[in-house]
Parts: structure tokens; C-alpha cells; sequence
């Protein structure tokens, strides 16, 4: 299947082919991947097992298998294309992994990691995809330094002379070794919470600081380079894909293949965000394009090209790049913040939901303006950008996020994209 950034668009019968792609999506086989629900214990220098396997059982041995940490590549172990691909794996677990994949075929695999060391304590995510189709499983690891109290001669002695003393003695070590280990996982327990709590944390700091240092940018739509599929709302905040083209003006300006429309302002420089709500909307692309991008005919949407962007299609979040990287979001995103440092050569998306980092985009020096840019794959929902409020000191932003302005809910669909026909 194609990539929907190279998807024709112009033709009517796009979107029959949309639907049928939908249908196609519903009847495909899901899966959900299991792993252990109580944490790993081990001691350093011992060799674990991390398991996993696939809910219904299904035949992996064509899937990718991966078990990662905090970042998917380089992997702790990758199994792609029916062999082990050691150049995706991280340099200190080369040599010290052993892939099980006896009941592969079942859908069950395990990795061992021999000789482990107290660095490989934490979580470990065992991923598999098959297509565009993935799930991930996560499990903890806790591994303790072991306690091996010294011995001394007369202890010696004492084991020849007196066995009874020798089993007291054993019993004695064996529950101060238990004590410690219960007190071991349990430091480590919190410790765990207080690194995810820190992260979470460093997150929503790193986002107020986006936010007050970034400009809230007033974002309408440009009327000129809308596809001719796409009806803008009155005050041009509003974008929805229609049944059929309009009759258009075919100037320089204007989309012809992709049903893209670009915002009205460029920015060459600054500090810049904006929200966008894509709630009901099944397929789209948002982010920020080079204000000379190639508009007549169809190319693909990635920086190399000119675009950065993050897409929605089929049910999957995906960094449109070369090659493109499939984001394992848990949930839905209903509205997505776009933050453009033009500097920095920094483009970041974030999930204005809960305030989450979704994808920051490989920094590249720009050259040239830079404008919003939104694509509308499909015709279910409408797309709407978020205004900034303006204050006395100028464009400022609340703390709890902008709110998207549609107080007259009442309006009907035509009321807001006049021209827009009921199919």
C-alpha cells in the first residue's frame, strides 16, 4: 500500500477508495501483544528471560520482534525479515542476548540477556508489527546486587565440627539476603515512580516554557492555495473536504493534486505555536511546509521536499520522513500543538490533551519563509484551528490551553463553509 502522502486525490473516485481502504482496515487481523505482569527479579551477574507473546496466538516468524528501552533504535535485540539484525542493536548487548523463538510460530518468543548488571534495571517494551499493524508489551526488570557476606576460618571449623551450627548459620544468611532483597526492590520500586514522575514532570515544564516563550500565532487559512475539494468556514479557521471540486480559479498559488491548504501568514523568523482540533477527523497532516513548495501535481510530504508534518491514516500517527516512523500512540489525539522555532530549526508536536511530547522533527537549518500547513484526507469532520486570545501586552496564552471558539453550536454545516453541499 502506498503511503497517503503520494495518494492521488483529485480524481471523484478517490473516495470510494478511501472507504474500501477503511473496510479493508476493519477486517484486518488485530492483535495484542502479553508479557509478565509482575516485575522480573534477578541479581547482577545472573541471566534472565524477558517473555512476551501474542494474544490471539498468531504465526510471528514474518513480524518484526524488538524489545527496546526508552528509545526504539538502536534496540536492546531486533528481529526483522526472519533473522536477527545485529546492526540495530545497542553496543552493550552485543554478544550477551539469546533470541528463544522455538514457538515463534505460536506467536511466543522470549530474549535472554545473560550476565546482566545493575545499568539494565528498569522497563523494557517488547514490540511487534506486522504491516501497519503493532503492539508493544511492557515489563519491568529489577536487579539487585547480591550480598555475600565474608567467611573466616574458624567459620570453617565450624562447618566441619558442628553441621547443625552450619545449617543455623545458612538459615541466618538466607533471611538477611531475603530482607535485603525485599528492601532492595522496594527502593528501586520508588525510585522507578519518582523517575517517571520526574519525567512527566520535565515534560509539562519544557511545555510552559514553550509556551511563554513562543508567540501564540494567529493562524486563518489562505483562500488562494485551497484544493478545490476543500470549503474554508467564514471566518477561515474551518477547513472540510466536500464531495465534489468547486470551480476555482487554477492560480499559481493553489493546491491541484493534494487537498492541502496553507495558512495565510509566513514566518521567517521567531518563536511560533499553534493548535489545531483534529477530533472525528480519520485522515489528516498538519505541521509546516517551505512557502515555495512545489503545489501542481502530486509530491511527497517530507523535509526533503520541503514539508514537516505529522499524519493520521488509517488508525496509525506516523512522522511523515524518508522512511517514514510510526508513532505508538495509546490514545486518540483530539488536539495537536504545533511549535515552530525558526532558529533552532526546531518543528515539535504535542498532545494539548495531557500536555504530552508526541515528535520532534530532525533539526535542519531553514532558508526561506515557513507556513502553516494542513491536509484533509478525508470528508467526515471538519478541521478547525484553535484562536490565540490577544491581550493588552499583546498575544498571550492561558495556562490551561486555548479553547477552541464555536460557541454557536448550532450552526449547521453549511452555516459555517457556505458553498458546502449535503451529500
Amino acid at each position: 500500500m502506498e503511503p497517503v502522502a503520494s495518494l492521488h486525490f483529485s480524481l471523484p473516485g478517490s473516495l470510494l477508495f478511501f472507504h474500501l481502504l477503511s473496510l479493508f482496515a476493519a477486517v484486518s487481523v488485530q492483535f495484542t501483544v502479553l508479557g509478565p505482569a509482575d516485575p522480573i527479579l534477578a541479581m547482577v551477574g545472573e541471566d534472565i528471560k524477558l517473555h512476551c507473546h501474542l494474544s490471539p496466538e498468531k504465526n510471528a516468524e514474518g513480524m518484526e520482534v524488538r524489545w527496546f528501552r526508552t528509545q526504539f533504535s538502536p534496540a536492546v535485540f531486533v528481529y526483522k525479515g526472519q533473522r536477527e539484525r545485529t546492526e540495530e542493536q545497542m553496543e552493550e548487548y552485543r554478544g550477551r542476548t539469546t533470541f528463544v523463538s522455538e514457538a515463534i510460530s505460536k506467536g511466543s518468543v522470549g530474549l535472554i540477556i545473560h550476565n546482566v548488571t545493575a545499568r539494565e534495571n528498569g522497563i523494557y517494551r517488547c514490540y511487534f508489527q506486522e504491516g501497519r499493524s503493532y503492539d508493544e508489551a511492557i515489563m519491568h526488570l529489577m536487579v539487585a546486587e547480591s550480598f555475600i557476606p565474608s567467611t573466616s576460618p574458624w567459620m570453617v571449623a565450624l562447618t566441619v565440627i558442628l553441621p547443625s551450627l552450619l545449617l543455623l548459620i545458612a538459615g541466618s544468611i538466607c533471611l538477611i539476603k531475603k530482607l535485603q532483597m525485599e528492601k532492595k526492590i522496594l527502593s528501586m520500586q520508588i525510585e522507578v515512580e519518582n523517575e517517571e514522575k520526574e519525567i512527566a514532570q520535565q515534560l509539562h515544564e519544557e511545555l510552559r516554557w514553550r509556551r511563554s516563550l513562543l508567540h501564540a500565532a494567529d493562524v486563518v487559512l489562505d483562500p488562494d492555495t485551497a484544493h478545490p475539494e476543500l470549503f474554508l468556514s467564514e471566518d477561515r479557521r474551518g477547513v472540510r473536504r466536500g464531495p465534489s471540486r468547486q470551480s476555482m480559479p487554477d492560480n499559481p498559488e493553489r493546491f491541484d493534486c493534494q487537498p492541502c491548504v496553507l495558512g495565510l501568514e509566513s514566518y521567517s523568523s521567531g518563536r511560533h505555536y499553534w493548535e489545531v482540533e483534529v477530533e472525528n477527523v480519520m485522515v489528516w497532516a498538519v505541521g509546516v511546509c517551505r512557502d515555495s513548495v512545489e503545489r501542481k501535481g502530486e509530491a511527497l510530504l517530507v523535509p526533503q521536499n520541503g514539508f514537516w508534518t505529522l499524519e493520521m491514516f488509517e488508525n496509525q500517527y506516523r512522522a511523515l520522513s524518508s522512511p517514514e516512523k510510526i508513532l505508538p500512540l495509546k490514545e486518540r489525539l483530539c488536539r495537536v500543538g504545533i511549535f515552530l522555532d525558526y532558529e533552532a530549526g526546531d518543528v515539535s508536536f504535542y498532545n494539548m490533551r495531557d500536555r504530552s511530547h508526541i515528535y520532534t522533527c530532525p533539526r535542519s537549518p531553514f532558508s526561506g519563509p515557513l507556513r502553516p500547513f494542513f491536509r484533509l484526507g478525508s470528508d467526515d469532520s471538519p478541521l478547525f484551528i484553535c484562536p490565540a486570545f490577544t491581550g493588552a501586552q499583546g498575544v498571550t496564552v492561558p495556562e490551561g490551553g486555548l479553547v477552541l471558539h464555536r460557541a454557536e453550536t448550532h450552526h449547521s454545516l453549511q452555516d459555517q463553509f457556505p458553498g458546502l453541499r449535503a451529500k
